[in-house]
């Protein structure tokens, strides 16, 4: 899943009604990653705080980080990501910027 926010942030999340390990990748407007939470345990409540300010959270199965060899200071060119045809979200500004990011490195 795909957190787009309105302007750069640094929230805390948290794996409350969460049944699965998640990795949590933050992502800065200039489409680099800058942070990255791995394998957050399902259903805690404790608070995953980046380290870094961000303007989109990517959530993937926990241990796709790992498997798939991705870093801080990554582009986001390189990550899994499935955007279904009519989840509209290429309709969000921000999204088409992160998109055009990943579109051309």
């Amino acid at each position: 899943m795909l957190f787009i926010f309105p302007e750069e942030t640094q929230a805390a999340f948290w794996m409350k009604n969460t049944p699965i390990s998640l990795d949590l990748i933050f992502i800065n407007q200039e489409g680099v990653i800058v942070d990255i939470i791995e394998k957050a345990v399902p259903f805690s409540e404790n608070l995953l705080i980046p380290k870094a300010s961000y303007f989109y959270v990517l959530e993937v199965t926990g241990g796709t980080v790992q498997r798939r060899v991705i870093r801080i200071g990554d582009s986001a060119a390189q990550l899994p990501v499935v955007v279904p045809r009519h989840s509209g979200l290429g309709s969000h500004p921000r999204s088409r910027a992160l998109w055009a990011v990943a579109a051309s490195s």
